[in-house]
């Protein structure tokens, strides 16, 4: 059986997922730090520094490919699954937030960082390099334009986070129970 289709599906939901987790760290962070052009800046630029650490840290993987690539992909949907609640409790309770901001998303990226090179050394033995690099970064930049689409015109995105953003920042007791209001919205779905 060819599997390397449902590959290909794996490379097009990485993509769309990183970036939509980059998204929402950098929007959550603009919200309650302000500035949204430093914000930004410095999400977008950790996260692309912390994909080439990923990159890099790929070269030590050397057995169990695909349980590996099982694994990252598993730890990535954890830790960018948890990634807003983390955060708004942290910006709630911590006076770093900053670092936690900052390390939450070097870690994403350099989960993220470390899928693709996995993925094509799994390819490797089903395609020619010239044909597996072309395909497999057209369907990554793919994915990243599917994450923004997505990002940008899926109803209430940016809105739940301003409400949570502006439970935080209009009261003590909002700073408090910010965490439970995150948890609950992600329960319901």
């Amino acid at each position: 059986m060819n599997r390397t289709p449902i590959l290909f599906l794996h490379v097009l939901i990485i993509a769309t997922c990183g970036l939509v987790y980059e998204l929402i760290a950098g929007t959550l962070a603009s919200y309650v730090l302000g500035d949204s052009v430093t914000q930004f800046s410095l999400i977008i630029g950790i996260y692309l520094s912390a994909l080439g650490a990923g990159a890099w840290l790929s070269r030590f993987v050397s057995h169990s490919l695909a349980r590996s690539f099982i694994e990252v992909e598993l730890a990535v949907a954890v830790l960018g699954g948890v990634s807003a609640p983390l955060l708004f409790l942290s910006f709630a309770n911590l006076s770093y937030f900053h670092v936690v901001l900052y390390l939450v998303v070097f870690g994403i990226g350099a989960l993220v960082g470390l899928e693709l090179p996995l993925l094509m050394r799994i390819l490797k033995e089903h395609l020619d390099f010239k044909e597996l690099v072309s395909r497999v970064l057209a369907v990554d930049y793919i994915g990243a334009l599917v994450a923004a689409i997505l990002f940008s015109d899926f109803p209430g995105s940016a809105a739940w986070l301003g409400a949570h953003v502006f439970a935080v920042r209009n009261s003590e007791r909002g700073r408090r129970s910010v965490g439970n209001l995150g948890l609950a919205a992600f329960a319901q779905g």
